[in-house]
């Protein structure tokens, strides 16, 4: 019966041999930690469970062959995980931690989507260049003015900021 299967039958198997074991490593870390996603960890670390946050991470690290989800920008994933991690650890040793707004990715999304009909940088990125820049500078300004309400930008704040307002500027010098 294998015998069969052409290339792409066979494709579609790894991959879906890859998303069940992306769902028994979500379900294994629900079950070991309370934290399934990325998502999670994060709302963790606002919630002050810094310790917990870290030893999901560990976990993760120490057995990454069974998270294929993170596989294909494990590097990236990884150093912004750790950097999350880090962040977290400073805003407590300075008292900062309870400014941070404890809620998931998909609730700061959601924010954003009812307020500007977009909720990511991809999206903003798209509305500039579409020339609503009005609107993305919107988005941008409120992110910046509530920086604790959004725990997908903390991690890489400094970065991400000066790298959406210089396509702001850019986008502002070629319209105008």
């Amino acid at each position: 019966m294998l015998d069969n299967l052409n290339p792409d039958d066979n494709q579609d198997l790894k991959e879906l041999a890859q998303k069940r074991l992306a769902e028994a490593g979500r379900i294994e870390l629900g079950e070991n930690f309370g934290l399934r996603s990325t998502s999670d960890f994060q709302f963790s670390l606002g919630d002050d469970k810094i310790d917990l946050a870290e030893a999901w991470l560990d976990y993760i690290v120490a057995n990454q062959d069974d998270f294929p989800q993170y596989g294909a920008n494990w590097e990236s994933w990884l150093k912004d995980r750790r950097t999350d991690v880090v962040v977290y650890k400073e805003l407590k040793a300075r008292g900062s931690l309870d400014k941070i707004i404890p809620r998931t990715k998909a609730e700061a999304r959601e924010e954003l989507t009812e307020l500007f009909g977009f909720n990511n940088t991809k999206d903003f990125h798209r509305t500039l260049s579409q020339g609503n820049i009005n609107q993305a500078e919107k988005w941008l300004n409120y992110i910046i003015a509530n920086k604790f309400s959004f725990p997908q930008y903390i991690a890489t704040w400094d970065d991400w900021r000066r790298e959406q307002e210089d396509k702001l500027l850019d986008a502002k010098t070629l319209g105008g």
